[in-house]
């Protein structure tokens, strides 16, 4: 049983595909939203982790007094690679995943399947959040739909290195986050390092006629 709300979720490693996040990042990405907030209101840092790792729990906690640590251990243990097609564990990370989408703030991996998931479900708490689009930290992809179509990035300042001017179009290769993005040209350009604030998505929108917004 957990207290709500959690400020903050934070997803560690718990998809096959994704490389493991260390619990020191905690404090660098959850420190700097619950400093944010306590501006706002008085609240308990409290954060929900979701791992295939047992032992990050009691790591966080002796590392980080300052927060509230929720989290099941008994399920990191059953989200081992080797145990993933159990009943239990289809649970335990179908719970998980229920878990992260309640949070105000999530903070994980868009490479994890897990986190996409999570990060799609907030989206329908409109009534407690609003636009929920903002409110994720990815440690590593930009949000991406599995078989999606292309959907490239637009320079909004010009960038020499990339040829890129405004209004040209991108492929986003992967965001470093220290401001930094890998993008390529869509007429097949070389992949160049550019800074990430030249380049911005796309809302993509079409003419209802008749049946348009007066």
């Amino acid at each position: 049983c957990y207290s709500f709300p959690f400020t903050v979720t934070f997803l560690l490693h718990i998809a096959s595909n994704t490389a493991f996040i260390p619990v020191t990042y905690l404090q660098e990405w959850v420190g700097d939203i619950h400093v944010k907030l306590r501006f706002q209101s008085s609240i308990t840092r409290r954060v929900f982790i979701a791992t295939d790792e047992p032992s990050v729990f009691e790591d966080a906690r002796n590392r980080y007094p300052q927060y509230v640590i929720e989290g099941d251990p008994g399920r990191a243990r059953s989200a081992d690679i080797g145990s993933r097609t159990q009943s239990d564990s289809i649970t335990g990370i179908a719970l998980d995943i229920i878990m992260l989408s309640r949070t105000d703030y999530l903070v994980c991996t868009f490479s994890s399947q897990v986190c996409r998931v999570a990060y799609e479900l907030m989206q329908t708490r409109h009534a407690e959040l609003g636009d929920a689009s903002g409110l994720v930290q990815s440690l590593d992809d930009i949000y991406y739909f599995g078989g999606q179509q292309a959907n490239p990035y637009e320079a909004i300042i010009e960038h020499t290195s990339a040829g890129a001017k405004p209004g040209d179009l991108f492929h986003m290769a992967g965001n470093h986050w220290d401001g930094y993005a890998k993008v390529h040209s869509v007429l097949n350009g070389p992949q160049v390092l550019v800074p990430a604030y030249k380049f911005h998505p796309r809302v993509l929108s079409a003419d209802m006629g008749e049946n348009a917004p007066v």
